[in-house]
């Protein structure tokens, strides 16, 4: 939606913009920088590894009825 409103021309300019705003932050800052990075990839791992687990183990997940239900697995 933003592409439609602002045009490619703006988002250009925001995008570079930011990229202007970051390397001045890791001049700045460098080692905030890399922990603000660590984390980024930290919490993208988290979340990636966190929706595929009841994927790959789906009997050992307890869903919110399981729970509500007294911890029991299964119906």
């Amino acid at each position: 939606m933003l592409y439609y409103k602002l045009g490619a021309e703006q988002l250009k300019g925001y995008a570079s913009q930011v990229g202007r705003s970051w390397s001045e932050f890791g001049v700045e800052r460098p080692a905030l920088r890399k922990v603000v990075v660590f984390l980024a990839i930290l919490l993208t791992i988290f979340i990636l590894l966190g929706g595929l687990a009841p994927t790959f183990a789906p009997e050992t997940t307890k869903t919110f009825m399981d729970i509500v239900n007294g911890g029991r697995l299964g119906s």
